[in-house]
Formats: C-alpha cells, sequence, structure tokens
C-alpha cells in the first residue's frame, strides 16, 4: 500500500539507482502514517551523519484533537553495509532523494533514488 509518492522527482529528474530501506520511526509516527498518511517528503533528500544514512526535511503531523503540529526532524535509513558504503560514494557527486513511502508486510518503507537534474533547452 503507498503512503506517499514524491512527484517532484519523476518531472525535474533522471532516475539513476534506486534502494529500498525501513525507516526508524517513533509509535506516534508510525500511527499518523499508517491512518493519516501524514508525512510530507517534497524538500527531503538524504544526508550523511557519522557514517550513517538520514532522511532530512521530512514533516510529519501530529495531529491531536486539540493542536496540530508539525515536526520536523532527521529520520534514520535502514540499509545493509554495502548499500551505505556505495551511497556515502554517491552523496559525494550526486543528489539522493526519497522517491516514495509505503507498507510491505505492515513495515513502513521507503524508496531512495540516486537523481541527475534534466536539462531543459
Amino acid at each position: 500500500m503507498n503512503i506517499i509518492n514524491n512527484k517532484i522527482t519523476n518531472n525535474e529528474y533522471y532516475i539513476t539507482d534506486k534502494y529500498l530501506a525501513g525507516l526508524v520511526l517513533k509509535g506516534w509516527e508510525v500511527k499518523n502514517l499508517k491512518i493519516y498518511n501524514s508525512i510530507d517528503i517534497k524538500n527531503s533528500y538524504i544526508i550523511n551523519i557519522k557514517n550513517e544514512i538520514f532522511l532530512k526535511n521530512s514533516i510529519i503531523h501530529e495531529s491531536k484533537k486539540n493542536n496540530n503540529k508539525e515536526i520536523k526532524r532527521n529520520i534514520k535509513l535502514l540499509l545493509k553495509k554495502k548499500e551505505i558504503k556505495i551511497i556515502l560514494n554517491k552523496i559525494k557527486n550526486f543528489k539522493i532523494v526519497p522517491f516514495n513511502i509505503f507498507l510491505k508486510k505492515n513495515i513502513i518503507k521507503i524508496n531512495i533514488v540516486v537523481v541527475l537534474k534534466k536539462i531543459n533547452f
């Protein structure tokens, strides 16, 4: 089941590589993603912090009865060691962005893609 797609990726970039990763989320974040699909990844990108891969600038909307908060934090991505090494090498030269977030066997996953900017004439 698809939770959210990043439509900007298809229109502005060429996709070169695609990787599947897990997300390290808090309990309320999982609930909001599964029930309300309340995440914004339009301006998100992948960064390196101490040789670990994180999703930066993603906004999860915390919806309670009275107050709606927008919480922006770095979300750690779960990848294999080989994939982390490859991505760390590619972060230097390419832009890496989230492609979509979805449920796979009731677990929240993310597809991240290595992209090149399209040249418009």
